[in-house]
């Protein structure tokens, strides 16, 4: 027979082992709780950003600004700057693979965000190298006319059409999308 002396001699160790055991099932638990909130906020947070972007930048007043540059003319730019209306709004340096990216017909976002209806100046800057080594720096202004559409330019520096020797040019092309 266990002699209720030896019994309430061990209680502390038993009585440890139970609570311990208690706890690790808790933690378990827990555990699994905690990861289903995770989850939860994660879902929310995904949730709140489309919300923050639909209020931010509204499909009807979206501007998207690209640059690109004519496959056939040899440009090598170094940076581009972009200005709306007179304040910087993009600037980029470029590295030897995104040039080459942009020589094999690729398109880079400079901007993306909302601006009024109306007419607006846009101004890139850019500098670079042509194929001869000849440095160039030139700021090309446009003007375009926002609507109550997203919009979406692209801005290609490309050689002069008459004279290939003579600084790059900047083409502008505008696409617009209706809201539905």
């Amino acid at each position: 027979m266990i002699k209720i002396s030896t019994i309430l001699k061990h209680f502390p160790v038993i009585s440890l082992c139970a609570i311990s055991a208690g706890l690790q099932a808790d933690e378990s638990q827990f555990e699994g709780q905690i990861n289903v909130l995770k989850e939860q906020m994660l879902d929310i947070n995904q949730e709140l950003f489309v919300l923050e972007e639909d209020l931010l930048f509204p499909l009807d007043s979206q501007i998207n600004v690209f640059i690109s540059i004519d496959k056939a003319y040899l440009f090598k730019p170094d940076s581009v700057m972009l200005e709306i209306d007179g304040k910087p709004v993009s600037h980029y340096f470029y590295t030897e693979q995104e040039i080459q990216a942009l020589h094999r017909g690729g398109i880079q976002q400079l901007y993306a965000a909302s601006v009024a209806e109306g007419e607006h100046q846009l101004t890139l800057t850019y500098a670079g190298k042509d194929a001869s080594s000849q440095e160039y720096k030139r700021a090309s202004v446009v003007s375009i006319t926002k609507k109550n559409k997203t919009q979406f330019v692209e801005l290609k520096i490309k050689a002069d059409d008459v004279d290939s020797k003579k600084p790059p040019v900047l083409k502008v092309k505008v696409w617009e999308q209706d809201i539905k």
